[in-house]
């Protein structure tokens, strides 16, 4: 089983210095995604050496994309495509790893059948939820925002009864990005949301027809 990860990225260096150890030796490839979403004020590219950090490692093959957020993320899911990967862990720059055991990690994936897996992401020290981060690749698609996605032919936002695959788990902190970076990043979301929500309104309401 080949096992990657799919790395969306984007002038970040701090918090991939973090992030990137806490799975580098653990995976077969990084499929790491390099430009900014198009609803995002800055540079096309990353120009603060996140670039050059992560191309330092021999198991990580980096695409430079500009785009839509939903079109840069689908980018790692055909780089899987392309390099044979089985499973991809989604993983943001400001995300890690913790509490891993990879060998027990690799055994209950081995074991699965689901097309999206979830894993277990805490958002406090104690409290966690399960997040539809491992995707089997050639069955999980994004569709026209970053959380709705095509799963063997259905489209949906987030699969019901999603199996935690144990072995792993996730956590998040922005806390070593700076306030300007932190700023773009809530503009960019505000104009997201604009954009995605009469998406998510249409496949709630069986209204796709009308997109």
């Amino acid at each position: 089983m080949r096992l990657g990860v799919g790395y969306c990225f984007y002038n970040d260096l701090k918090s991939i210095q973090r992030s990137v150890p806490t799975f580098i030796n653990e995976v077969d490839l990084v499929l790491a995604v390099d430009g900014k979403f198009s609803l995002r004020d800055g540079s096309d590219y990353s120009t603060d050496g996140s670039t050059e950090y992560l191309d330092s490692f021999d198991n990580v093959i980096i695409n430079k994309f500009v785009g839509m957020e939903h079109d840069k993320r689908q980018q790692y899911i055909e780089m899987a495509k392309k390099y044979d990967i089985d499973y991809i862990i989604i993983i943001d720059s400001d995300e890690y790893i913790n509490d891993a055991n990879w060998d027990i990690f690799r055994e209950n994936l081995e074991k699965n059948n689901d097309s999206i897996s979830g894993v277990k992401f805490y958002y406090t020290d104690k409290d966690y939820t399960s997040y539809p981060r491992i995707w089997k690749t050639g069955h999980v698609n994004y569709w026209k925002t970053h959380n709705i996605f095509e799963v063997d032919g259905s489209l949906v936002r987030s699969p019901p009864n999603l199996k935690t695959i144990e072995g792993i788990s996730m956590s998040m902190n922005d806390d070593l990005r700076d306030d300007d970076y932190l700023l773009k990043t809530s503009e960019y979301q505000s104009r997201m949301l604009d954009y995605e929500i009469p998406l998510r309104h249409a496949l709630r309401d069986g209204k796709l027809g009308n997109i």
